[in-house]
């Protein structure tokens, strides 16, 4: 866990040299210094420290261990006369450069502010031996859904719990923006109801959770396919959706309106309908005391003015989203996309510095006792202004560059980390006359700095290190701020983790269906965690995410398949051709049972209309043309999806019979009932 902080600062922090570039004084002193004692004279081998005896006599106990000894910075008292130069090194405050000995670290702050150095006592232990760190008074309500809202809803109805976040307003007009672009745009528009919508929305979250390599494997033919999605849509509507899919109604604006609304907000399509999302998120949730700020990604590789590049992501190409989100749980507070140089920032707060200005500016977070932790790109000085003012404690990593730093830690270029693992430090500083403000670094594989305005204290942490070949278990000191600050990021982190699994990721060349799709799927984790979190009393409540996700689609599937039981024209089965019947082997193992398509009641129309002639009117049934014999008939193959006949005019083998038997069907004539003896039979 450790070296998830570590990493947030600067690789050549702490340099493994070789040999043939590392400068011959250095070589000299590594080489005479013990890595296990921290003594000047010997090497690990010749350590008395490795001995049976020092070692079993040295051990303690820590969680139940036991633990060879305890690894601390040597005194200068330890180092001896003969070794000032190094001893001048390892004094207090000469963590990241090579300071004269006795200097105190005094380094101007802000308005005549100067750091000094502060002694930090040990932390205090439970009886089970963990670390006991003491908070600031948190005096928000406990961390959990907002019930006020839920009201009376079933904890079953996961599709009323899922209108509190995508509210009901919020659907109907994106259904009239999207109707309003498809009669515009799309050829073929047919008006998109509230029924069809919700199957649509369940479709997108069903293709997160089952992994195609395209869409278009959906609606494969044949049994490859997935029956139950081309049952519900067929795949052009569902296309013809996807790319009439808006929220905000772009055909009552002139082409002129249209080119200043891009100018102003190029996320304008869109805007209104993340600032209510997000206050959405942020009423039904109350954070615990620990909560964090982070960046997300939006996969895109398309057009877009505000499309970043970053080779370190997993997706290098992609919008960027500053989210505000819960430690404890990962559930997202709020959030808002960057805009880059259009991003509308005031002039005197820096672009590290307005996540935490727009994230933390409901009032809800004000004067509670809320702790914010953010990585080394967000912390500065200004966000620890914005955090001060608004009553909010902080605690972040932070770049040693950044303004105010001590330049005791600042190292210069070219010179090489000479402290050993375990070593810390921690200077005090006054800001605003009376806000206490403190700055630690340790050492662990590479120098960590955080910036914090919570009080720290020595605490432990185990590591395996290998001594003479073997990983032997030893307990470096650690300040406690380091373990809070592991305890407290990562809940963005949580929150990506949970979406990137069922992630639907829609090609198409507008960006608007990308980023309205990454909100249902950041929804649908809130709405688990919310869900989980309110009705975890519940046994027959989903555990999992797959089965709530499973669950919720059930439910949004559940409108547009009562309709289609009331009327089966309704449905959107489509067969393949013959021939790919033919190859198809399925069509001959399985269970196939014949089904009358029959009209309801109130649809059928015989003996309305009065007959012309010796016709038959037999519009009391849904009709299609047989594949063999290319006749109308009312019987369908409830497996295969196929109408095929069940009368035998003139052979004692039927079209169903010879579809689910043959091997060749184009063995078989065009006349019902004439089957070709050459044809192979199985």
């Amino acid at each position: 866990m450790l070296n998830s902080v570590s990493d947030d600062e600067d690789g050549r922090e702490y340099e493994q040299h070789s040999s043939s570039s590392m400068p011959q004084k250095i070589l000299m002193k590594r080489k005479n210094k013990c890595s296990v004692c921290h003594s000047i004279g010997h090497n690990k081998k010749n350590c008395p420290s490795n001995s049976r005896e020092e070692t079993s006599s040295s051990s303690r106990v820590f969680r139940g261990q036991s633990i060879p000894q305890i690894l601390a910075p040597p005194s200068l008292d330890e180092i001896g006369d003969d070794n000032e130069e190094i001893g001048d090194r390892m004094s207090v405050g000469t963590i990241g450069n090579d300071s004269d000995a006795g200097e105190s670290v005094q380094e101007v702050l802000y308005e005549g502010n100067r750091w000094d150095p502060c002694n930090i006592d040990d932390v205090r232990l439970d009886d089970e031996g963990r670390e006991i760190m003491e908070l600031c008074e948190f005096t928000a309500a406990e961390m959990g859904g907002n019930l006020e809202e839920l009201g009376d809803i079933h904890h079953l109805d996961l599709k009323k719990l899922f209108h509190l976040f995508w509210s009901e307003p919020m659907c109907a007009e994106m259904i009239h923006s999207t109707n309003a672009y498809g009669r515009a745009y799309v050829r073929g528009w047919k008006e998109l109801t509230v029924i069809e919508f919700e199957a649509f929305l369940g479709i997108v979250i069903y293709l997160g959770c089952c992994s195609y390599p395209s869409r278009v494997e959906v609606w494969r033919a044949g049994i490859k396919g997935c029956a139950h999605i081309k049952r519900i849509m067929t795949k052009s509507r569902f296309d013809k959706i996807v790319r009439a899919w808006h929220y905000t109604d772009q055909t009552i604006y002139s082409a002129a309106t249209l080119k200043g609304l891009k100018a102003a907000d190029p996320f304008w399509p869109v805007k209104d309908f993340v600032t209510k999302l997000s206050k959405n998120y942020q009423k039904m949730w109350i954070p615990s005391q620990l909560i964090d700020i982070d960046e997300q990604t939006i996969p895109w590789k398309g057009r877009h003015k505000c499309r970043t590049y970053n080779p370190n992501k997993p997706e290098k190409w992609h919008f960027k989203v500053f989210s505000l989100n819960c430690s404890s749980t990962g559930y997202q507070c709020g959030f808002y996309l960057y805009q880059g140089k259009s991003e509308n920032r005031p002039a005197h707060i820096t672009a590290t510095a307005f996540p935490a200005h727009v994230l933390l500016e409901h009032p809800k977070y004000h004067n509670k006792g809320y702790i914010l932790f953010t990585d080394n790109w967000f912390t500065s000085f200004q966000q620890l202004q914005i955090c001060h003012e608004r009553g909010i404690e902080m605690v972040g990593t932070i770049k040693k560059n950044r303004g105010g730093v001590p330049d005791n830690f600042k190292r210069k270029k070219g010179q090489h980390q000479l402290r050993v693992r375990g070593e810390h430090m921690t200077v005090r500083t006054i800001l605003n006359e009376n806000k206490e403000v403190w700055f630690t670094c340790w050492l662990d594989k590479k120098p960590v700095h955080i910036l914090h305005t919570i009080p720290t204290q020595i605490g432990r942490c185990n590591r395996e290190v290998n001594m003479e070949g073997a990983w032997t278990p030893i307990v470096y000191n650690r300040p406690t701020i380091i373990k809070l600050y592991n305890a407290g990021m990562g809940g963005t982190d949580a929150g990506d983790q949970r979406m990137q699994a069922y992630r639907t990721t829609l090609k198409t060349r507008s960006w608007i269906p990308r980023i309205l799709s990454h909100c249902l799927n950041s929804t649908i984790v809130n709405l688990f965690i919310f869900a989980q979190t309110t009705f975890r009393n519940h046994a027959d409540f989903p555990k999992t995410h797959l089965r709530f996700r499973d669950m919720l689609v059930d439910q949004l599937f559940e409108a547009i398949l009562t309709e289609q039981i009331l009327d089966p024209s309704k449905r959107h089965e489509k067969s393949q051709s013959k021939k790919a019947w033919n190859d198809d082997i399925f069509r001959r193992s399985g269970q196939h049972f014949a089904q009358i398509l029959k009209k309801p009641e109130e649809q059928r129309q015989e003996g309305n209309k009065k007959r012309k002639g010796n016709s038959t009117n037999t519009r009391n049934f849904f009709r299609g043309n047989c594949m063999m014999c290319n006749r109308y008939t009312s019987t369908k193959c409830t497996q295969c999806g196929v109408y095929l006949c069940l009368i035998a005019e003139n052979s004692d083998e039927t079209c169903f019979t010879a579809f689910h038997t043959h091997t060749n069907l184009f063995g078989t004539t065009s006349v019902r009932g004439e089957i070709s003896s050459s044809s192979d039979d199985d």
